[in-house]
């Protein structure tokens, strides 16, 4: 449809709005929804994409038309050029682990690309460039490949799409190897997750799972398949590595395998003396975080959990770092201090120690998710999530302002809570932008901080650390300035290789690279007139219509109550002293 003449009225709205100063007289590009007279029928959708589904109506939720599940290269490459050639909207879902909802949307074709499994370890650099094209229907983990330990050193790992972090690991595991991926076994490790970035439980010590990948596969926007890394399409390569989708539809990556270390861990709770105590808990977690970078360079890493009343995490250290001994080191003398300092506030830490003895081991004791190989993966969309985040660095953690800040930030809803991940520094800030297109604030983030729950509000957070930014598929959906703090300086080169790969916008979603070419008219797509006029003061990222929603975080009403409970509840999985 072309729309020759129309007004857009300023609105008011949490989200970025497409305002119009004057009637538009040339034509604006808009896609066909259902309805229009050159909509295709559902013969042509079913003659000309083989396998295609009409999505089901959900309730009080919007929903795509058609649903195609892609078995192989062929239906994605399909899938991309039905879309081109009728102008109908594409979205692309995964794991659909997307707080952002990017992989949904309100109208159009829905191409679900997480069954494009298939595995291949390799005992070099040179053998993982030269691998042939995996077979993608293949189960990854029964099929994979065994190579020997005196291959560790030198080992990559080529996966389908569809390859779960779960599957990856279990994969490697036969090897000895592990490879980094997501707090969460469900995600995929070659979509969206390493496409912005993507932090670990080890990434501090080993990168951002962006850092880690030496070559992507892809079908382009055209349909064409393209390899992309250091020797070919290297300005896509960039962009691949942490600026996002929507410059092509991953098919297949290849990244560094490690070899598997020896972990140790330590697990602590602190509650304040009075449940009612709203306020006294931020002292001591700010205390904690004000250690964490000399920690860090000490080879630590991990995870905390700020509530209203309650902080707990745990935290990691590998190989040459590892050890029980080593860890109460380093933090007998932090909780007594702590315990000396707020005694008069909080209960005495409790505080427990574990070994793992490979990184499986202990993935599955913290995020096993094994899904079953049997028959077609459903498409899925988790929706848009209730949270606001910050990446802070070094002067962010020590400041004397932390415990206010984690004050105001804290969400005031049932479960609302302060989600701590101390994943980056270590090997994060010691690589460049020539690693990739990934948001140039985490070169200098030790920490990356959400907040969850109803109506998250991390300002307090960004007034802190009003330089950094935050990590690209966990920011505010509604975050302010959204070029700037989803990408920072890269943004600027992302949109040129967006405009070079996508110039039509085929694989529009947003927020993402150039997502302002485009707004959205009810469901109906349509291309941003040349001269329009942006009333958007805040800088809100452009309006999507995914309207399925996902509040907060979960309560800790599980955490143990006593040192003994604590102990008895483990683990106690590690052979080793």
């Amino acid at each position: 449809m072309w729309i020759s003449q129309f007004t857009l009225i300023a609105l008011s709205t949490i989200f970025g709005v497409l305002t119009l100063a004057e009637t538009i007289d040339h034509p604006v590009r808009c896609r066909y929804v259902k309805g229009d007279a050159q909509w295709p029928d559902e013969g042509i959708w079913k003659r000309e994409l083989p396998g295609v589904v009409n999505t089901p109506v959900r309730v009080n939720a919007s929903s795509t038309d058609y649903t195609l599940f892609a078995k192989g290269v062929v239906d994605v490459q399909n899938a991309v050029k039905f879309a081109a050639k009728y102008n109908v909207r594409l979205t692309i879902t995964n794991s659909g682990s997307d707080f952002l909802g990017r992989c949904d949307a309100g109208s159009g074709l829905w191409l679900a690309v997480g069954n494009l499994k298939g595995l291949r370890v390799h005992q070099d650099i040179h053998a993982a460039y030269e691998s042939p094209p995996l077979n993608y229907s293949a189960d990854p983990v029964s099929t994979a490949n065994f190579i020997g330990p005196d291959r560790f050193d030198d080992a990559y790992v080529s996966f389908g799409t569809g390859v779960t972090a779960q599957e990856l690991n279990d994969a490697l595991a036969k090897s000895g190897l592990f490879a980094i991926g997501s707090a969460y076994g469900g995600v995929k490790v070659a979509g969206g997750y390493s496409l912005s970035g993507g932090h670990g439980p080890f990434s501090s010590k080993y990168g951002l799972a962006s850092d880690n990948i030496i070559s992507y596969k892809l079908i382009t926007p055209t349909g064409s398949i393209l390899t992309a890394n250091l020797n070919t399409n290297t300005d896509l390569f960039w962009a691949l590595r942490g600026g996002g989708s929507g410059f092509g539809i991953i098919i297949e990556a290849t990244m560094k395998a490690h070899p598997t270390p020896l972990i140790s861990m330590i697990r602590f709770w602190i509650r304040t003396t009075d449940p009612n105590d709203m306020v006294s808990i931020f002292g001591p977690s700010a205390y904690i975080m004000g250690k964490l970078v000399e920690l860090n360079r000490r080879g630590v890493q991990g995870y905390f959990y700020i509530y209203p009343n309650t902080v707990w995490g745990y935290f990691l250290t590998a190989d040459g770092d590892a050890g029980i001994e080593t860890l109460k080191r380093m933090f007998d003398p932090l909780f007594g201090d702590i315990g000396d300092e707020f005694e008069a506030t909080i209960n005495k830490p409790i505080v427990t120690y574990a070994n793992f003895d490979n990184y499986k081991q202990f993935f599955d004791w913290r995020f096993k998710e094994r899904i079953s190989p049997s028959g077609l993966e459903p498409a899925k969309s988790r929706g848009l999530s209730a949270l606001d985040s910050r990446l802070l660095g070094e002067e962010h953690l020590s400041s004397r302002e932390l415990a206010r800040a984690l004050k105001e930030a804290m969400p005031t809803s049932q479960g609302g809570q302060l989600r701590g991940h101390l994943v980056g520094g270590g090997a994060v800030v010691k690589r460049g932008e020539e690693m990739g297109a990934v948001n140039p604030a985490w070169r200098r983030a030790f920490v990356h901080l959400i907040a969850s729950g109803s109506r998250p509000n991390a300002t307090s957070l960004k007034v802190l650390a009003p330089e950094m930014g935050c990590y690209l598929n966990e920011c505010s959906p509604r975050e302010t300035h959204w070029k700037q703090t989803m990408f920072g300086s890269s943004y600027n080169r992302l949109y040129t290789i967006k405009q070079k790969y996508d110039p039509k916008g085929v694989l529009w979603s947003t927020p993402s690279v150039g997502a302002d070419d485009y707004f959205l008219d009810g469901h109906r797509l349509c291309k941003t007139p040349p001269d329009a006029v942006q009333y958007n003061p805040y800088g809100f990222p452009p309006a999507t219509d995914n309207n399925v929603t996902v509040s907060g975080g979960p309560g800790y009403s599980s955490l143990p109550a006593s040192q003994e409970e604590a102990e008895r509840e483990g683990p106690r999985l590690g052979t080793w002293n």
